[in-house]
């Protein structure tokens, strides 16, 4: 499957968009989009990474290992609780954010996280369109942050992309114009695939050269009756 959300590469050529994220699953699904958006002439992406996951195991392994650019914008941020981390997101988001003002076509989120929340809200605030990603997903449960996190992106978003029927009929019944709403590919599945290459073609290379010990087999007292 290939990722039908970049499709806006064809449709807004010459274009500036701003991609926030902050978390691992943010960083793996987000993969493929900027790997292709690279790639494109026309099209200019600045990655914001909020610092949300900031360390080496949560955020730089998964840059080297998916063949993604350093952000071009990284962020640190501190404090204790939901409330506090948001608001200092939003502020340092909205101080980066503000120059671009009048360049960016756009503000790309991806998710549920803190970081996507903040980067709406920013972008909200500066008036840039929200763009996101994965939208339309409901666990229909108020009382988890995520699901909060969620119908407040969808409908501070000028569009929002969905990969399946259930999203667009959430969206819907809480009032989102059908046409915000646009059916594209799976940014997830695709990092997958552009991964399982890799790693087959890691097996390919060394597969044949290299050999794990076999475990020796368990004596009869050992065994399982």
């Amino acid at each position: 499957m290939r990722c039908e959300s970049c499709k806006l590469s064809s449709v807004t050529t010459t274009k500036h968009y701003a991609i926030v994220l902050g978390t691992r699953p943010d960083l793996i699904k987000m993969a493929a989009l900027i790997v292709r958006a690279q790639k494109h002439p026309t099209i200019k992406f600045t990655v914001i990474h909020t610092g949300q996951h900031y360390d080496k195991n949560m955020s730089d392994i998964f840059l080297k290992e998916l063949d993604m650019p350093a952000p071009d914008i990284q962020l640190s941020i501190e404090g204790v609780g939901y409330s506090e981390r948001i608001g200092k997101m939003v502020s340092l988001l909205v101080g980066r954010l503000a120059p671009l003002v009048g360049e960016l076509s756009g503000v790309i989120v991806l998710g549920d996280t803190n970081s996507v929340l903040a980067g709406a809200i920013a972008a909200s605030q500066l008036g840039i369109p929200v763009i996101h990603v994965e939208a339309g997903l409901r666990s229909h449960d108020r009382r988890m942050p995520e699901e909060l996190n969620r119908v407040i992106i969808d409908h501070l978003s000028s569009a929002v992309l969905i990969t399946e029927a259930a999203a667009e009929e959430n969206l819907l019944k809480e009032g989102i114009p059908k046409e915000r709403i646009h059916m594209v590919g799976n940014l997830g599945i695709e990092t997958f695939e552009n991964l399982s290459k890799k790693i087959k073609f890691l097996y390919q290379v060394f597969g044949t050269h290299t050999s794990s010990p076999k475990p020796a087999p368990l004596s009869r007292e050992k065994r399982n009756p």
